[in-house]
């Protein structure tokens, strides 16, 4: 014997919406000091189901006026959870202005 029959499959996409950047906003700092970088300085949000702010990635940081550290150590990541938290300090040397990517 042979069956055949049609089977109807529905996919519903869950995590499937890209994190977003909450506001833009211009980092200032007086040359050769440390500041604190927090999330009032950078938010993104992500309204996936139960993304939590430490699964916001912010990876490959380079800076051509100053270096990022999370308990010390220079970073080469950092999440939302450490700028949530208060965990980043930027340390300013360098040019006057620059750039901070990641």
């Amino acid at each position: 014997f042979q069956f055949v029959c049609e089977i109807q499959v529905e996919i519903t996409l869950l995590n499937d919406n890209g994190p977003y950047r909450v506001f833009d906003k211009v980092f200032h700092i007086v040359r050769e000091e440390t500041k604190l970088l927090t999330s009032v300085d950078l938010k993104y949000a992500d309204p996936d189901i139960e993304t939590r702010s430490k699964d916001i990635e912010f990876r490959s940081v380079t800076c051509n006026n100053g270096e990022l550290f999370r308990n010390g150590k220079l970073v080469e990541y950092f999440t939302q959870d450490d700028l949530d938290n208060r965990r980043l300090i930027f340390q300013h040397n360098g040019t006057d202005q620059g750039k901070l990517s990641f």
